[in-house]
């Protein structure tokens, strides 16, 4: 087999395998907090867990961004860390006509293996997000 082919198969295998990760515990996260004080579950529920996961075919950048949509509109808070990886995935996509294809394919799985592990750096890390309501910057333990 073609080593370039290997090493495709591996950069897609590692993105796909990152979305999902990023789908599941992300997701499962901010579902469970906006969930806790809403009167109306069910409209809440219906978005998240029925068009959440459809996005994932949608590429990086689209999934990467309802994430963050979806974390402002349940909890008033946009995190740093998914909005730096939208803006990655795109200052990506804009250099893709003058880099090799397996180059920008990789370049995008670190960024979503980045995103993950920031997410899920420990129980005791805190991680900064913006608060949508008040307009500053809170530390938030999770």
């Amino acid at each position: 087999m073609h080593t370039c082919a290997v090493a495709a198969f591996i950069s897609a295998f590692a993105g796909t395998a990152a979305l999902w990760w990023l789908y599941f515990s992300s997701t499962r996260e901010v579902s469970e907090r906006s969930l806790l004080n809403e009167e109306s579950r069910t409209g809440r529920a219906r978005d998240i867990y029925t068009y959440g996961h459809v996005l994932i075919v949608a590429g990086p950048v689209v999934f990467l961004f309802t994430q963050l949509a979806l974390q402002l509109r349940a909890t008033n808070t946009l995190g740093y860390s998914r909005l730096a990886a939208v803006t990655a995935c795109v200052a990506i996509g804009l250099l893709g006509n003058s880099l090799l294809a397996l180059l920008i394919g990789a370049m995008l799985v670190m960024v979503l293996i980045a995103v993950a592990l920031l997410d899920h750096g420990g129980p005791n890390k805190a991680r900064r997000s913006w608060d949508g309501e008040a307009g500053t910057a809170t530390a938030a333990r999770q």
